[in-house]
């Protein structure tokens, strides 16, 4: 049963240092900006349960050298123990807080966008630990409820979820931004996105006045769902995932040759930065997994304070920002082809 490690780390024995009661991993992913992953560590570890949680972040090579900035804040602010280990030009470094919660951080040598950074964490947490929640989260996220985790035990006793999306406020832009999407982009859809960012990269000097005006134009509704919703497509910047997902995901790992390495990732295939949580709903929608969002579970996303830092350059973001969803959105036109013509 899920729960029974849960109920064994609830009494009144300090079981904290037990390595079996830390079953609720945090992973955040950071990009430079340093100050904004401690605004969201700093969160976490407000939380209930303390014992309970482990954070794992991952620096994607940050240009500002936040990643060893973050090493140095961890020491100085946490009265920390550290211990330091070096794989393949890979650094990390091991946390144990005062109140029970373990922080490790790695820093990469290579920043190669959000699904293959958040799987290469994502990989290192199921090889090294035996989880019953993850909440893969962007550095700018903020958790404000300290009973999180009671919150989470019971929304999956509710729906026994396998992927997880709690209200997400963007108070930056004024909009809730879950769920994402009702549902996914039809062939027509993406192949009309393809067609224009084709055109658009290729007339780029003469239309970029008119893409300017249009970025950061939103169209999440600003209003909250207030009501429970499943088989939807949920938004990217935090994902809560069950034991149940994961072991979803390495059963099929071991049963198909093709799918090896489904058991180690998150999001797959991988691409740069767009399309994650489209072709993530696609697999789920295959292997019949359950995707819910829950307006009891709310966290605060402090959107574009990690991500402005990619380039000063408009032009040059604009552009990095079309490339990338060209290119993601033909990884995704393969996949719903492949998903329609088994279907």
């Amino acid at each position: 049963m899920i729960f029974a490690r849960m109920n064994r780390c609830r009494g009144g024995l300090n079981l904290g240092k037990m390595a079996n009661c830390r079953d609720v991993f945090f992973q955040i992913l950071q990009y430079n900006n340093v100050e904004v992953t401690m605004n969201c560590v700093n969160t976490i570890l407000k939380m209930d349960c303390q014992e309970r949680i482990g954070i794992v972040i991952i620096d994607n090579n940050s240009s500002d050298g936040a990643g060893e900035l973050l090493v140095n804040r961890m020491q100085e602010e946490c009265q920390m123990t550290i211990s330091e280990k070096q794989e393949n030009d890979t650094s990390k470094y091991k946390f144990e807080h005062r109140d029970g919660c373990c922080i490790e951080i790695i820093c990469r040598n290579v920043n190669d966008g959000f699904s293959k950074g958040n799987n290469y964490g994502y990989r290192y947490i199921v090889e090294q630990y035996s989880l019953n929640y993850l909440i893969v989260a962007n550095s700018d996220i903020e958790f404000m409820q300290t009973n999180f985790i009671e919150l989470l035990e019971n929304e999956y006793e509710k729906s026994a979820f396998d992927i997880l999306g709690p209200d997400i406020w963007a108070p930056l832009k004024a909009v809730h931004q879950n769920p994402l999407s009702f549902s996914i982009p039809t062939l027509f859809e993406v192949n009309r996105t393809i067609f224009l960012n084709q055109i658009s990269l290729l007339l780029f000097p003469m239309v970029y006045p008119l893409l300017r005006r249009k970025v950061g134009v939103s169209k999440v509704d600003s209003k909250r769902i207030e009501e429970r919703r499943e088989d939807i497509c949920l938004q990217g910047s935090c994902l809560i995932y069950s034991k149940k997902y994961i072991d979803v995901r390495k059963r099929i790992s071991l049963s198909d040759e093709n799918n090896t390495q489904i058991g180690y990732t998150l999001f797959y295939p991988e691409t740069s930065f767009y399309y994650e949580e489209f072709l993530q709903t696609l697999w789920c929608r295959k292997y019949n997994c359950k995707m819910i969002y829950t307006p009891n579970i709310h966290v605060v996303h402090m959107e574009g304070q990690s991500t402005s830092t990619i380039s000063k350059d408009e032009k040059k973001r604009i552009k990095f920002r079309m490339d990338n969803i060209l290119n993601s959105a033909k990884i995704y036109r393969e996949q719903l082809r492949e998903y329609r013509n088994k279907c």
